[in-house]
């Protein structure tokens, strides 16, 4: 069993629904971070935003990473070995920007980092649970 108060998620992309998806999280007690480029006033349940170039600082607090951000050239290759080494071990992540997964498992990840159905190998004994 997972004690959500005692968590936090990072949501990588804050603006339009996501901003729920900060106030649900909060009020579930956990703490809330968020990277964004253009969005300067973090959502209600929000406790830290920052820009992109924090987000490797942000990902080894986070126990749930929330991937929403839309594939622009700035994004497609954010994820990349360096950054998933930055995670903890049992660390969850969902992408919800389906239209990228292709592009993050064939050309950015090494095909040793990436489990087609949303298991995510970290590194060698690295995996997020099912």
């Amino acid at each position: 069993m997972i004690d959500l108060p005692e968590k936090t998620v990072l949501i990588v992309g804050v603006g339009g629904a996501d901003g729920e998806a900060s106030k649900l999280c909060a009020a579930l007690g956990m703490r809330v971070l968020g990277i964004d480029p253009r969005v300067t006033e973090p959502p209600v349940g929000m406790s830290d935003l920052a820009t992109p170039d924090r987000l490797e600082e942000h990902l080894g607090d986070a126990d749930f990473v929330i991937l929403t951000t839309p594939e622009t050239p700035d994004t497609v290759g954010m994820f990349n070995t360096r950054l998933f080494a930055r995670m903890k071990r049992d660390v969850l992540m969902q992408n919800i920007r389906t239209e990228v997964r292709l592009t993050l498992r064939r050309r950015e990840m090494d095909s040793n980092h990436w489990y087609l159905q949303h298991k995510l190998p970290l590194r060698e004994g690295h995996l997020s649970p099912p």
